[in-house]
């Protein structure tokens, strides 16, 4: 239905869905802030503001992976932000040391088995409430 919406209208629309992510994000309601901006994403997979915002709340759950991934995409969408590449920074350090963190909990037997994160599982929480 989004797809029919006159270009002004599509705008506004989005507008609105990342004014929402942000006032939720004030709320601390991350899973919600993350739906509204994946929806976004979904309708403009080219806006850097709704990555940027959702890695926000995603950082806040304590999902690093997720979040360095929305981070990495907001960078190329915006390479001049000062924003993004901070935020980039912090979140990077943020899942460095929560990787270190679960290699100590789970010993050190384990703590060659890294591997890339599973992104369809990441994001699997948040694209199940966005139909609509």
């Amino acid at each position: 239905a989004e797809a029919l919406l006159p270009e002004r209208l599509a705008g506004q629309l989005q507008a609105c869905r990342l004014n929402l992510a942000l006032c939720l994000t004030k709320q601390s309601q991350w899973d919600d802030a993350a739906r509204v901006c994946s929806d976004v994403i979904q309708a403009n997979p080219r806006c850097g503001t709704a990555f940027v915002r959702r890695a926000k709340a995603l950082e806040e759950s304590g999902k690093y992976a997720a979040a360095l991934w929305d981070l990495q995409r907001a960078a190329k969408l915006l390479p001049n932000s000062e924003q993004v590449a901070n935020a980039l920074a912090r979140v990077e350090s943020s899942e460095r040391r929560a990787k270190r963190e679960r290699r100590a909990q789970l010993g050190a037997g384990s703590a060659g088995a890294e591997g890339l994160p599973d992104m369809a599982s990441l994001f699997s929480s948040l694209t199940a409430g966005s139909a609509g």
